[in-house]
């Protein structure tokens, strides 16, 4: 009985690709991930319990190497430059280091609850079953049904959010699918099928990294195939079947702009490029151990190339590399990034041991292949609850193949329950109980500001249950206090305790994060919309500090989109300081100067400083 429960509540995991919750701030993330602290927590104390106490079972290389690979990660995040955001993360993305922990029980999970064939059929036929749903939502966007889609996506990204994480979801799901095939023969027509109809939405998401991993996969799987098989009527059909999807993705290619250009001078790979270059820069400030888990952002603003604003406009602030290997790199040093390195490498070793009566060499070879379009993949994008889902899936099922017969004795020991729940009180309590219904104050004030009948009283209250839940999410609370307080129009009253309130949390926000040079950037931005509503000098002159701040502390000489809008600030002052208004305003001309000419926004904003400048001298 234990067991059956144990099995259901992992299987709700699953469904995290298609679970949505409005009610979340950031419900297709953290909504997410809520769903998966639920369920493993749940599971926790079942997991605790049957953990084997036979040696034969830690001694495992496999089991050894994913336990080092998390100590690691925990214990170099001890050293961490910003440890709040290293710890903690954000609303935005929910992958500070005490959410990525829960993987770690969920592949103990895994292992300890499905340990034979049918166990595993039941669990991964289910996991078939969300891909579908998740396919018939992306091809809803794609035809613009208007059950899955309001308005026509230029990219799909079905309830996932996000064109990469749900081309990444159903990259490495595909691979699967191919696996039961020969796994699963009894539904190896529907796994076909499923795979098969994931390709066109893959390429819905427009995302290059997924097809250029898909591409060179599916190449080798078709040549493999064809040298191996050939002589099998049976699998002539599936080598030809792989060549035509080929054949068909090149045609695409041809067809598609986004697909076609790989060039350096692209926007966004030019981006990236810049975003690589700064970030080994800056590992070279800290070699060993890194600047910390989502601290990214922080030598990127310190080394980044100006020259980059010629070639992609003012859009700069990236908090990550958007490449897997860069990040660790930078944020867990050469420690961190061996470990990461050996983390991947692990089940591609596993796979040799791999040993079924039939198709064993097939579930190998298309194990591996997923685990290497993965590893493609990760050059260009990063991994989120989606894809960690499905890798640690990989993780756990190499796994049991490998080690097939292997029973687990359960030893009965009170100490084991009082352990399991105790964590299980502790961990509901700080990690799933507090920030949720934080999570959901967040929320509430985005409601209350759309709200006719909404009150100044109800943010502050909001406000104030959020610091008492989750301090460490104060620049969240603050932003979204400053776009609220900002973009309505409040009597003078409301006005003033919103001001006040915003000042707080703001100042809270930026203490708790003084290299975060885009959460400056944002306070300032804020400072200065708020300063030119309320004609307040002190706004403005906060604005500038934080402008400054940004300048002379966090970046590299001047960066365009901040002069242009510390030249703003100054304007606003301009009766104080002209003089100054007039200084800032013709760097942020040269600065901008020839861009134009490939990027036509920035035509807008050279203008708007132009007709700024000739205000003042007039």
């Amino acid at each position: 009985m234990k067991e059956k429960i144990f099995q259901y509540l992992l299987t709700f995991t699953l469904f995290i690709p298609i679970f949505l919750h409005l009610g979340f701030y950031q419900p297709y993330i953290t909504g997410k991930y809520f769903w998966l602290i639920f369920f493993i927590l749940i599971s926790l104390p079942l997991v605790i319990f049957y953990l084997p106490a036979k040696k034969d079972f830690w001694k495992s290389r496999f089991i050894q190497v994913i336990i080092l690979f998390f100590i690691i990660i925990l214990a170099i995040n001890l050293f961490s430059t910003d440890p709040i955001k290293s710890w903690w993360g954000d609303w935005q993305r929910m992958d500070g280091l005490l959410y990525f922990l829960w993987w770690l029980p969920f592949f103990f999970g895994l292992i300890l609850a499905f340990n034979k064939k049918k166990q595993w059929l039941k669990f991964l036929r289910i996991h078939q079953l969300v891909v579908l749903a998740t396919i018939i939502w992306s091809w809803g966007q794609m035809f613009n049904w208007s059950v899955f889609a309001d308005e026509k996506a230029s990219r799909v990204f079905a309830l996932i959010g996000n064109a990469n994480f749900l081309a990444h979801y159903l990259l490495l799901s595909f691979f699967l699918s191919l696996v039961l095939v020969y796994f699963d023969r009894r539904f190896k027509s529907i796994h076909f099928s499923i795979a098969i109809f994931s390709i066109p939405a893959i390429l819905a998401t427009q995302s290059r990294a997924a097809f250029l991993s898909l591409a060179i996969s599916l190449f080798i799987c078709g040549v493999y195939f064809i040298i191996h098989f050939w002589k099998k009527k049976r699998l002539q059909s599936i080598a030809l079947a792989f060549l035509l999807i080929i054949i068909i993705l090149v045609g695409i290619n041809n067809l598609s702009n986004r697909f076609t250009n790989y060039s350096f001078t692209d926007t966004t790979i030019e981006t990236r490029l810049v975003a690589w270059q700064s970030g080994f820069i800056g590992w070279q400030d800290k070699p060993f151990l890194g600047w910390g888990r989502n601290n990214f952002d922080i030598p990127f603003n310190k080394y980044l190339d100006l020259d980059i604003y010629k070639g992609s406009g003012t859009r700069m602030w990236f908090d990550k590399a958007h490449n897997q290997y860069v990040d660790y790199l930078v944020e867990g040093g050469v420690i961190g990034f061996l470990a990461y390195l050996i983390f991947l490498a692990l089940p591609f070793i596993y796979l040799k041991k791999i040993k079924l009566k039939r198709n064993a060499s097939q579930i190998r070879l298309l194990l591996g292949l997923g685990l290497f379009a993965n590893a493609i993949f990760l050059f260009f994008n990063f991994d989120t609850i989606v894809s960690l889902l499905v890798y640690f899936i990989y993780l756990a099922f190499i796994y049991y193949l490998s080690h097939r017969g292997q029973k687990f004795k359960i030893y009965k020991s009170y100490l084991r329950l009082i352990i399991s729940l105790i964590l299980f009180i502790i961990l509901a309590f700080f990690l799933f109980y507090k920030p949720m219904l934080a999570n959901w104050q967040l929320k509430n004030i985005q409601i209350i500001h759309h709200d006719q009948n909404r009150s100044m009283l109800q943010i502050v209250q909001s406000a104030d249950k959020i610091s008492k839940l989750a301090p460490a999410y104060q620049q969240d609370m603050s932003l979204v206090l400053m776009q609220t307080i900002v973009n309505d129009d409040w009597n003078l009253e409301e006005k003033y305790i919103g001001h006040n309130l915003v000042s707080f949390y703001a100042a809270q926000a930026s203490q708790q994060h003084l290299l975060n040079a885009k959460l400056h950037y944002l306070i300032a931005n804020n400072y200065l919309a708020l300063g030119t509503l309320n004609s307040s000098q002190d706004d403005i002159e906060k604005a500038i500090g934080y402008y400054q701040d940004i300048i002379f502390k966090l970046t590299p000489d001047y960066r365009p989109d901040v002069i242009y809008n510390l030249a703003q600030a100054y304007y606003q002052l301009s009766w104080l300081d002209e003089d100054r208004a007039q200084e800032y305003l013709q760097i942020a001309l040269e600065l901008l100067q020839d861009n134009y000419l490939r990027f036509p926004e920035i035509v807008e904003t050279e203008e708007k400083l132009k007709l700024l400048q000739s205000v003042i001298e007039n």
